[in-house]
């Protein structure tokens, strides 16, 4: 957003006491500008139209049009433009051009920068917003004046060259002549030839001139010398590497794999003093053809119990990967045999393990339930014992994965 006033001052133009107050309306090539402004000396409100014609990238022509007053002035432009790449608040960019924004260098600016913001990010997620103008200063380095022609007005008359033959004439077009057409006297100077006519003995051509005559006022234009400086910044943010919830998935499942193998080949037979005291046993008899228990060598032992946890891995900067909590909770059932000084069983164990990454930009979740089956044996005999245990898990994992829409904005000061 620009003051027209103070661009109007700056390319060089008096407004003659009038401020321009509203702009109403804009044509669609974004050359001219419409609106009121105020005279507050004279008490008047007027109309105006100020125009901008781009000559070039580098030269605009500023013309104001005020009801009997018309401007012109002559801006060259200088451009230094500096581009700025944020990661997170940190500069991973920074050029400057002697381009605007929509230069080339400009343009390869920003292309650059955006390709800086993703080498920086690493194998984090990052979003890059649209680049926002920080700043824009135009700075007047100098003004010279120049006399101009300008037309100030235009009148046109016509006249009447008669021409008696035999005689050969100029007809049709003559271009811009340097001499007009008077009464029975032809132009003079005349860029075009125009058409040969023959007029014959005895006949009388008349010719008729349209002669048009600008008004010509030398008037002063200026030429300012503009130096505009302008600073865009490219934001973006980035959170934590690519899938960490993915990671721990993996994680997750063997922690449970070796909590329960580790269970198995921890409980003593017949005892619930093993490494899991949370596991509950129940003896089941057998019986013999005569309806007598057979005792705990020979029969069945159920098994079962709840198991819970709550894990907390830190944040680690260097990676980076944000920090994560989670928690593990389910049961376990099996059934186990003793064949005299040996034993063997079976196990199932169903549970969920839920994590978040705590991440405020970049929230991640994971919900994973998981079921195992495992196998188990041990053998026992005098000072020596022998135990093993096979488990095959599967389930589902469900991952939540947050991306913002957009990075936050900076402030323009």
């Amino acid at each position: 957003m620009q003051d027209l006033n103070l661009f109007a001052t700056n390319a060089g133009l008096n407004l003659n006491g009038f401020v321009l107050t509203d702009a109403v309306g804009v044509s669609d090539n974004g050359q001219f500008i419409t609106g009121n402004s105020f005279n507050s000396a004279q008490g008047q409100f007027l109309g105006f139209v100020l125009q901008l014609a781009q000559v070039t990238q580098s030269q605009l022509i500023v013309t104001i049009r005020l009801p009997g007053v018309t401007q012109t002035s002559i801006v060259n432009q200088t451009f230094s433009t500096q581009v700025d790449a944020k990661l997170n608040g940190a500069t991973v960019f920074t050029r400057t051009v002697t381009d605007p924004i929509t230069g080339a260098a400009g343009v390869a600016a920003l292309a650059d920068a955006r390709s800086a913001l993703q080498v920086g990010s690493g194998l984090r997620r990052v979003v890059i917003g649209a680049p926002v103008l920080i700043s824009n200063t135009t700075t007047v380095l100098g003004t010279t004046n120049s006399m101009v022609d300008v037309a100030s007005g235009t009148t046109t008359n016509t006249a009447t060259v008669n021409t008696f033959g035999p005689a050969t004439v100029a007809t049709g077009n003559l271009g811009t002549c340097a001499t007009a057409a008077a009464n029975n006297t032809n132009p003079t100077g005349c860029s075009l030839p125009g058409t040969p006519v023959t007029v014959d003995a005895g006949i009388l051509n008349s010719n008729v001139f349209t002669n048009t005559i600008n008004s010509v006022t030398p008037t002063t234009t200026p030429t300012v010398n503009h130096l505009i400086t302008a600073r865009w910044q490219v934001s973006a943010t980035a959170g934590n590497q690519f899938g960490t919830v993915h990671a721990l998935t993996g994680v997750a499942a063997f922690d449970r794999g070796d909590r329960l193998i580790g269970q198995l080949l921890g409980m003593s037979g017949g005892q619930s003093s093993g490494s899991d005291n949370h596991v509950a046993r129940a003896a089941m008899p057998m019986h013999d053809a005569n309806g007598l228990g057979g005792g705990d060598s020979g029969g069945l032992t159920m098994f079962g119990g709840y198991f819970g946890n709550w894990s907390h891995i830190n944040a680690d900067g260097s990676v980076p990967v944000a920090s994560v909590k989670g928690n593990t909770n389910g049961f376990v059932l099996g059934l186990e045999k003793r064949l005299g000084s040996a034993r063997v069983g079976v196990a199932v164990d169903h549970g969920t393990s839920d994590y978040t990454v705590r991440d405020a930009t970049y929230p991640e979740t994971l919900k994973l339930k998981h079921t195992q089956v495992a196998l188990f044996a041990g053998w026992q005999g005098g000072g020596f014992s022998l135990d093993g245990a096979a488990s095959y898990g599967f389930g589902t994992a469900r991952t939540s994965l947050t991306t913002p829409t957009s990075p936050q904005l900076p402030t323009a000061k």
